[in-house]
């Protein structure tokens, strides 16, 4: 967005329209500092939020009961902050967008998943330990063998990385449906121990490594839903529209934000994905230059876009 609309939605009087503005990633240094005491909570947290919002405006909104929570989840936001924050329970709504967050250092994630049994934010915590690119594989695995809640079981398998799902596949988790590194076996052993969840079930044969004799199991499922997506993922198969290599997938699996590094984005929150690229868009990290270069003029063409949606929709994801 040019100067000029940034300057106009700034100083309009719709609280909305300034949130608008001090989200926007090319928002300018002098309209943070406008905006950083607006009355509205709405535009503080876009303030704080923001990637490019200078680190000095972030230490003077740090006691903003409201506005931490932007700063909670600012990818820029200093270690030492997160950690001060982190300490005042006071702020305990901005301690689960501080475990998201991928600056989060390794010492808070362990705290955050360490909370005791019995505190009702505890599978909170931990299930937002475990969204964080960052998470310390032994988390997952503490998780995964010793879960306090069945959510964040589910979450722990749904963003494990590859190399942890061989110490934890005794102990399935259904997220494992959900995760793009999920192997064919642990597929097929999903499918059959859950004969009765649909949704689970439609998550395993949509899933891009799910075995072609499992898909031909769920095209006589009892389930007309379950059959009807068999059906179609056989035909995609036959057209080879969904055989991607394994290259191309893990591309697709990451998102690159060109501007401000490291950040969390819910894809799922994203309407321009298309259905066939929101099943990939589950883990998300960071994409090299070298790996930017490998996608293709239409990947990149839909990636940028988000890239850009990122500020605009942080408001929403945080509120």
């Amino acid at each position: 967005m040019n100067l000029t609309a940034l300057k106009n939605l700034a100083t309009s009087p719709d609280y909305t329209d300034r949130s608008q503005a001090a989200a926007d990633p090319e928002c300018p240094e002098e309209i943070f500092h406008a905006l950083k005491n607006d009355k509205y909570p709405r535009v503080r947290i876009a303030v704080t939020a923001n990637p490019n919002c200078p680190i000095e405006i972030l230490h003077q909104l740090q006691n903003d009961c409201l506005a931490v929570e932007g700063i909670a989840c600012n990818p820029t936001c200093p270690v030492e902050l997160l950690e001060k924050i982190a300490a005042n329970s006071n702020f305990w709504k901005a301690h689960e967008h501080i475990a998201r967050n991928p600056s989060c250092p390794e010492n808070l994630l362990y705290k955050f998943a360490a909370y005791e049994p019995g505190d009702h934010r505890g599978f909170v915590m931990r299930s937002a330990v475990v969204t964080n690119p960052n998470c310390p594989k032994q988390i997952f695995v503490d998780i995964a063998t010793n879960p306090k809640s069945g959510n964040e079981k589910t979450e722990a398998g749904r963003h494990c990385p590859a190399d942890v799902i061989p110490l934890i596949e005794t102990h399935l988790s259904n997220g494992l449906a959900e995760n793009p590194h999920c192997p064919a076996h642990i597929l097929t052993k999903l499918y059959q121990r859950n004969a009765y969840n649909e949704d689970l079930k439609i998550h395993i044969v949509s899933h891009h490594n799910c075995p072609r004799e499992l898909i031909e199991t769920a095209s006589m499922d009892r389930s007309p839903t379950i059959r009807n997506a068999a059906e179609t993922r056989k035909k995609e198969m036959g057209t080879g529209t969904t055989q991607k290599t394994p290259a191309t997938a893990d591309i697709l699996r990451q998102f690159f934000n060109y501007q401000a590094g490291k950040i969390r984005l819910d894809i799922k929150a994203a309407t321009a994905l298309t259905n066939a690229t929101k099943g990939m868009f589950t883990s998300i990290g960071n994409i090299t230059a070298k790996t930017w270069e490998k996608l293709t003029p239409e990947e990149t063409a839909e990636l940028k876009p988000l890239a850009k949606a990122y500020a605009a929709q942080l408001t929403q994801q945080i509120g």
